[in-house]
């Protein structure tokens, strides 16, 4: 399961705002402070956390999350039409009470079918999940909380049906899905059983019924105790693991992504271990039984026929500690009691190691970075986004609140979302062009030219075709590998770009190690390790001769 929207409504100053999030690379953050950006990244962590709400105004502090002017239940309704969603709250007396909402667009995935141990309402939303013009299937899930009392409530987008004593269906029990059964569906419409043996579950006859009856499309409210039991338990098993990894969290977060990480290395040894935990529970469970038919419990009670127990091994891996050694202590020393810079460092390396395994598991996490380039060295800030990248591409989705310009220079301009406040709250914007990141950034472009490599052009027929032989040769685009391209319009202007490039370069690097120049034949240069001529006369009537140099880029 993917996590591919997010939209906060009354939510501190993300009064009204919506973020899209990829699948396959990281999700950028920029704007200035205090502009909405860990707003936007808890509001994905209300959706995934159940332990993690929102401030609400009580006997022990007035911290209170509701944006000031916060929208009606009739407005949230209205804006929510605008999206092309249903809407949310029934209109009744209290039409004034506000409530903060978070709303999530989930992508499903084939194998999120065969989850188990989730509830009969979830496995609905799975099954019924509508497809979009991607060929994806998607639901949204809100969780609106009460700002009044701050009390949670979870509501799902699906099929729901007309008749209202179908209402509560999901968490029918078997004698109430039979009667059902009875009444809607007599001629047992639409029922299969999944594994084509043995009696009918609940599920496959609530399916049926759904299937059978008139549904309309609409958000529906999600049944559960006070302590959110079932809704605790559908997040462990169906939707994808959170993370807030910042380094004012470093031990909380290296913990939790070694967890994650070291899981996936271990996964033979915890299979074995639930082998040996069934067959033990199998055996104890028949010794119990056994102790209970001893008792003759069934003897004392004429109606009782027999009594029985049903016995569980709880079994969780998790790591608990992490230990450094170092050759300046006599024995390993706790990481709670290591400097910053070390617990950085480990943390990091976890993150490389994620990144090298590419294991694969149908696991999903969401892992936001507030701020990641803190304390970091320009290059530092070049390997930890570049690792993050890498796990984007496996079963990570990344989301990245920054101000490093490092961080968005090696970012995809689609896959950058601009913050800004705008009448007081949060405005999300896109990115059509990098002087839009110069302006959100508040950064000189001297500040952004941090690039691998600076590729040299005379003029503008090379600077229109290169960019085009560079991708169709490597499959990648100059910006995302890290190459700025200078236009020279003149093969006389050479000096000019070389007191440019060493005015701006100076003291971080050597201009002969990251720049390349490619000139025509026809100017007579001399060719070296940095300069390449092509063609006869020019780059148009020779075009195969541009492989060796772009290989010198790469």
């Amino acid at each position: 399961m993917l996590l591919r929207e997010v939209i906060a409504i009354n939510y501190k100053s993300a009064k009204k705002t919506a973020l899209e999030i990829k699948s396959t690379s990281p999700t950028v953050l920029i704007g200035e402070n205090d502009c909405g950006k860990t707003t936007s990244l808890n509001s994905a962590r209300l959706l995934l956390e159940q332990s993690f709400s929102a401030s609400i105004p009580n006997d022990k502090t007035e911290k209170n999350d509701l944006s000031h002017t916060a929208l009606t239940k009739t407005e949230i309704n209205a804006h929510l039409r605008e999206q092309g969603l249903p809407e949310l709250f029934e209109l009744t007396e209290d039409y004034q009470q506000k409530f903060i909402v978070c709303i999530g667009k989930f992508q499903v995935e084939d194998f999120d079918k065969d989850a188990e141990d989730i509830s009969n309402h979830l496995k609905w939303v799975l099954e019924s999940a509508r497809l979009m013009d991607d060929q994806c299937r998607y639901f949204y899930k809100a969780r609106v909380i009460n700002a009044d009392t701050g009390t949670t409530e979870i509501y799902y987008s699906h099929d729901h049906p007309d008749e209202q004593n179908l209402a509560s269906i999901y968490s029918s029990t078997q004698a109430q899905v039979n009667a059902a059964m009875t009444t809607h569906n007599p001629e047992e419409e639409n029922l299969i059983n999944d594994n084509g043996e043995g009696r009918y579950t609940i599920y496959e006859k609530i399916r049926s019924i759904l299937n059978t009856v008139s549904c309309s499309y609409k958000f529906v409210k999600f049944s559960d105790d006070a302590k959110h039991k079932k809704w605790k338990q559908d997040l462990q098993a169906a939707f994808p693991e959170y993370a807030y990894l910042s380094w004012n969290e470093s031990l909380e977060g290296i913990t939790k992504a070694a967890n994650a990480i070291l899981s996936d290395s271990i996964e033979a040894e915890v299979t074995r271990a639930k082998k040996i935990s069934g067959m033990l529970r199998t055996r104890a469970q028949a010794k119990i039984n056994q102790k209970l038919e001893e008792l003759g419990i069934q003897n004392e009670v004429p109606s009782i026929e027999s009594i029985s127990a049903s016995v569980n091994f709880e079994l969780k891996n998790q790591l608990t500690d992490l230990f450094v050694g170092k050759d300046s202590t006599e024995e390993s020393v706790h990481i709670d009691n290591q400097g910053e810079g070390i617990k950085r460092q480990i943390w990091f390396a976890l993150l490389r190691l994620q990144a090298e395994q590419a294991s694969e598991t149908n696991k999903r996490y969401v892992w936001c970075f507030d701020e990641p380039e803190t304390h970091l060295h320009p290059r530092a800030q070049r390997e930890f986004i570049n690792t993050l990248r890498l796990l984007s591409e496996q079963h990570f989705q990344i989301l990245v609140s920054t101000h490093s310009t490092i961080f968005v220079n090696a970012s995809k301009l689609e896959d950058i979302n601009t913050f800004k406040i705008e009448n007081s709250y949060t405005k999300i914007g896109a990115i059509a062009e990098v002087g839009d990141i110069f302006d959100t950034l508040g950064v000189m472009n001297s500040d952004f030219l941090f690039f691998n490599k600076f590729l040299v052009v005379e003029g503008n027929t090379e600077q229109a075709l290169i960019p085009l032989l560079y991708h169709k040769y490597t499959g990648c685009t100059l910006r995302e590998n890290n190459i700025q391209l200078i236009n020279l319009k003149g093969c006389t202007n050479e000096d000019v770009a070389n007191d440019l490039l060493d005015s701006l370069i100076d003291g971080f690097a050597k201009r002969d190690d990251l720049s390349i120049y490619i000139f025509d034949a026809d100017t007579n240069k001399q060719e070296d390790a940095q300069t390449f001529v092509v063609g006869k006369q020019d780059l148009e009537d020779s075009l195969p001769a541009r492989e060796h140099a772009i290989k010198s880029v790469t």
